[in-house]
């Protein structure tokens, strides 16, 4: 990501497996993209499709 130009960015981490810590993900991913604006990340792996899809929209609904 250090590649990128992120400034201004919506980044919004997950992961699909909750094989690893993901606590430290988000605090990781900002050090790479420090312009970039964070939004909650999840674990997906115990939700459905719906539930994901919730989640996804509460994203919309806040632009």
């Amino acid at each position: 990501m250090e590649q990128y130009d992120t400034s201004g960015k919506v980044i919004i981490p997950f992961a699909t497996s909750g094989g690893s810590e993901y606590d430290e993900t988000e605090k990781d991913l900002v050090v790479s993209a420090p312009k970039a604006v964070f939004k909650p990340g999840k674990v997906l792996n115990e939700m459905n499709k719906q539930q994901i899809q919730e989640w996804i929209n509460t994203f919309k609904e806040n632009e």
